[in-house]
């Protein structure tokens, strides 16, 4: 048996056995029994004296990862931004990965999807698997997105436009709706390969090259469907953008035809695109106004599709959509005769203008005469698209929508990401 140097014997007496720091020797512990940390510690110790070198070599390892996680961290900060989310950082302090609870008081996109978006889950990842079905899991490197013009980085809570990054109409809107999902989403570091035309341009014969839009037709174009903020909150009043090309120049001329029916016009005619005019230039309303003047709105496609249908949705009025080739992320859960009455124009040359052009509007007239006949169906359709406005396409519907997307999106990219390039721009929202 160990002996106790008998000098600290009193002091051992006063704590009723329990060894403090009066052992002469390490073998002391198999005679008097420690509990608690100091036993722990005194177990580490004696394991440091059994293997020195096991330890020195462990302690080395460690301190290697930790400076190696610090100069990488150090680097991706001051130096550029872009893709990092890969390191031992998540695993040393439990910062946030897509899997990780919270980040700077934020919640990963899996837990936001979780808490926030659980009604909507099945819809979403629908949607969003059908949009991302062209690239397998660890597919898409950066030089797979270069034929694009640029990219958008996430980083962090903050978004950054790539030098190349097209600054077009639709552009600050997706910045905007991002800039404000990353303040309560913490969304893992990735390049988004955005369009910011209003047209799609992604070709089905190009399944090696992804890119962002907010429309395309149902075929010949494979664009990553994504929401756009265009209209802003559609339960808010505000202007409604309005255009006329391809369907438009015959909804305009089914005004001509049916005046006590359908009252359309352009804002700003040009002769020589619609022909004479007959007074159908019309004086521009907000779409306030709309809704306060008419009964039924009528939805037809633009250049692309248009993104008043959002807000018509929201409408306390009915809408005819035209049928159309064009969809935005939400078009395949909208059901006919259920959110909206559809209507057909047979237009022999969509590319015609009104001097040429010759439209069957009897569709939309029909419709018109049977939605005053059938006052209770209407009243029903109604309240069936003001609830999927609400459930779909309110801010919360859009970015549940997004942050699904963008959550799919990361499994598709093979890592590590370049990072981005220095010149990034960061994006300060208005």
């Amino acid at each position: 048996m160990a002996r106790l140097d008998p000098r600290h014997e009193p002091r051992l007496a006063l704590r009723t056995g329990l060894l403090h720091t009066g052992l002469s020797s390490i073998e002391s512990v198999q005679t008097f029994p420690c509990t608690g940390t100091k036993a722990h510690a005194l177990r580490v110790v004696q394991w440091i004296r059994q293997w020195p070198v096991l330890c020195l070599v462990t302690a080395s390892a460690l301190g290697i990862l930790l400076l190696a996680d610090f100069v990488t961290q150090i680097a991706s900060t001051t130096t550029s931004v872009g893709y990092r989310d890969t390191g031992f950082g998540p695993w040393l302090w439990g910062r946030a990965s897509p899997k990780a609870g919270q980040q700077d008081g934020r919640l990963s996109s899996a837990l936001y999807l979780e808490t926030h978006c659980s009604s909507l889950a099945k819809e979403h990842e629908q949607l969003a698997e059908e949009y991302l079905k062209h690239w397998p899991l660890n597919s898409i490197t950066v030089e797979t997105m270069k034929p694009w013009y640029g990219f958008a980085y996430i980083h962090g809570s903050d978004v950054f436009m790539g030098p190349e990054l097209e600054r077009g109409r639709l552009m600050p809107t997706y910045l905007h709706m991002l800039h404000g999902i990353l303040q309560h989403v913490a969304l893992p570091d990735m390049p988004l390969p955005l369009n910011a035309a209003d047209e799609p341009l992604a070709k089905d014969d190009e399944h090696d090259v992804p890119l962002m839009s907010f429309c395309r037709p149902n075929r010949g174009m494979i664009d990553i469907l994504i929401p756009n903020a265009l209209e802003g909150d559609v339960f808010r009043p505000g202007e409604a953008y309005r255009g006329v090309r391809k369907g438009r120049w015959a909804l305009l001329e089914a005004g001509r035809q049916h005046p006590h029916l359908v009252d359309s016009g352009a804002s700003d005619w040009d002769p020589d695109m619609y022909g004479e005019e007959l007074g159908r230039k019309k004086n521009k309303l907000t779409f306030a106004q709309q809704v306060e003047r008419y009964k039924y709105l009528i939805w037809v496609t633009g250049n692309c599709a248009s993104v008043r249908l959002a807000k018509q949705l929201a409408a306390d009025a009915l809408v005819f959509k035209v049928d159309s080739d064009e969809r935005e992320w939400y078009y395949p859960l909208l059901q006919p005769h259920v959110h909206y009455v559809p209507v057909w124009l047979n237009v022999t040359d969509p590319e015609a203008n009104l001097t040429t052009i010759t439209a069957q509007s009897s569709g939309i007239a029909d419709a018109v005469r049977w939605a005053e006949s059938h006052p209770e169906q209407v009243r029903s359709i109604v309240e069936a698209a003001n609830a999927f406005a609400r459930r779909h396409l309110s801010v919360r519907g859009r970015d549940c929508y997004f942050v699904r997307l963008l959550h799919l999106w990361h499994t598709r990219l093979k890592r590590p990401i370049q990072q981005g390039p220095r010149e990034a721009e960061l994006y300060i929202p208005p």
